[in-house]
């Protein structure tokens, strides 16, 4: 009988290791997220501050709203999947 209580001890203990290293990876990578996220605007208004004519180009021509439109797109597509992902782990 001591026997079983101690291997189902060492069982709960390593479930909560496993589920406090999935968390903490999930945290992980939502900060991921977050700075991937960032990257593009960040780097749009480096561009701008170097190139005067790189905001302009962008804002006001057929082929820079096209760009902004795909970012916008890709951005959205990985969030959604990230999130899909999250609500697939905290199922299992």
């Amino acid at each position: 009988m001591a026997l079983m209580l101690e291997q189902t001890g060492k069982t709960l203990l390593a479930n909560q290791q496993i589920s406090l290293r999935l968390s903490s990876l999930m945290a992980q990578g939502w900060m991921q997220a977050w700075v991937m996220g960032a990257m593009p605007p960040g780097l749009m208004l480096v561009l701008s501050a170097m190139d005067d004519t790189f905001a302009p180009a962008l804002l006001s021509t057929t082929a820079g709203h096209l760009v902004l439109v795909l970012i916008f797109v890709l951005e959205a597509l990985g969030l959604w999947w990230l999130r899909a992902i999250a609500r697939s782990v905290k199922q299992v």
